[in-house]
């Protein structure tokens, strides 16, 4: 919704701008400047989404393995999914944690993630998906988080 905001903010003053009702400020339209610096700051926020689901979906595609997809952030899995994973894997929350997201960062999590105990945690990361390291890939039991080529040869390769 924020990217959504911002190209209405946009298209909005452009509008004022065009019939006399707002001053004339210098905002480009949206996806349209002259240097490109807003069409590049638009593609970020719209197209290129999370790269490294990205390379999870090209690498399913090209090792043909099937596979059902889910956006994380309106269906985050529950507490009680990630304490499953966390116990069978043996797994530090900061592993299942999306650590390099904003978020992540605003609410302070490297301090307060290690002090929680698992059900705390459990119920912080399902309560928004943005706070659980993506892609996600789960099937039976097996949980992987983040890509990593080597692992999903081990993992998911069939």
């Amino acid at each position: 919704t924020g990217v959504i905001m911002m190209i209405l903010f946009h298209v909005v003053e452009n509008i004022g701008m065009t019939i006399g009702l707002l001053p004339l400020t210098g905002i480009p339209l949206p996806f349209i400047s002259q240097g490109g610096s807003s069409l590049l700051g638009n593609m970020m926020g719209i197209g290129l989404k999370c790269t490294t689901c990205k390379k999870a979906l090209k690498w399913f595609e090209l090792n043909h393995v099937t596979f059902e997809q889910k956006d994380i952030r309106e269906t985050p899995p529950t507490a009680k999914e990630l304490l499953k994973i966390k116990k069978a894997q043996n797994l530090e929350w900061k592993k299942m944690a999306n650590t390099s997201g904003e978020m992540y960062r605003s609410l302070g999590l490297k301090d307060k993630l290690p002090t929680m105990n698992d059900e705390e945690a459990a119920k912080l990361l399902a309560s928004n998906g943005m706070l659980i390291k993506r892609p996600l890939v789960l099937d039976n039991g097996v949980a992987t988080f983040g890509f990593k080529e080597e692992v999903y040869e081990e993992k998911w390769k069939r």
